[in-house]
């Protein structure tokens, strides 16, 4: 967690929990395992934070954040693992500054679903899914039904041509191909291409992050055939 962090789509991270389980292979190289070895920590049980475990520690905490910030770059918001109660202390402190921004991004919609079904999303959150190969698409719809001011995707790791997506009422689109130390999974220039042209007929803001290869944030570079595109929803950048 720091008021700096190296994804290019947003400027902090606020990790309120920690450890997550795969749910697809888009999750094989996913960088909180690595980091939690160096930290100690075990990758596969959730745990909150000290910043996550009081309304006072998330105070402390979101003050010293740049705004836009992700939410639990080391987890899932919407993992099982995460209460309801715990959930609504989060959210209840998000309202409360409304100076913020914070992006939540799930590989779990279907519980994001659930659970706004008896809240509102906080005018301040935005509210996005991950869809790195064709089996995840359904995320879409699923995320489509959530009532927030910003829903996104996150379209990284791009590990096959995704095909044709519908992307009404999706307001940004990130693409990126897939960075990692040892045995990053290619991806072909052809598949963001098609995103990004996708994107732009439904009328969504487009964030090209990384080519991918090996290495940490932006291996590969953030050109796609030349051209560095870095649009964020509404103007917010």
């Amino acid at each position: 967690m720091g008021r700096a962090t190296t994804i290019a789509w947003t400027k902090s991270t606020l990790n309120l929990a920690w450890g997550c389980t795969k749910v697809t292979r888009e999750c094989t190289n996913c960088y909180m395992y690595r980091l939690s070895e160096q930290f100690g920590k075990d990758p596969y049980t959730v745990n909150i934070t000290k910043a996550g475990s009081s309304p006072h520690n998330m105070e402390l905490a979101i003050k010293k954040m740049n705004s836009p910030m992700f939410v639990n770059s080391m987890s899932d918001t919407f993992h099982y693992g995460i209460p309801d109660a715990v959930l609504d202390e989060w959210f209840r402190t998000f309202k409360q500054h409304p100076e913020k921004q914070f992006q939540i991004l799930t590989k779990r919609p279907e519980r994001a679903r659930e659970y706004f079904t008896t809240r509102k999303v906080p005018g301040n959150c935005w509210i996005g899914t991950s869809v790195g190969i064709r089996d995840a698409k359904p995320r879409i719809d699923i995320l489509r039904e959530i009532h927030a001011p910003i829903l996104f995707l996150s379209c990284e790791p791009v590990l096959e041509d995704l095909g044709e997506l519908n992307l009404y009422d999706i307001d940004w689109v990130i693409i990126g191909g897939e960075s990692d130390k040892n045995h990053p999974r290619p991806m072909k220039p052809e598949w963001a291409e098609s995103v990004v042209s996708q994107a732009r007929n439904w009328g969504c803001a487009v964030f090209f992050k990384q080519m991918g290869g090996k290495g940490g944030d932006g291996a590969g570079g953030d050109l796609l055939n030349g051209v560095q595109i870095k649009e964020f929803p509404n103007g917010i950048s």
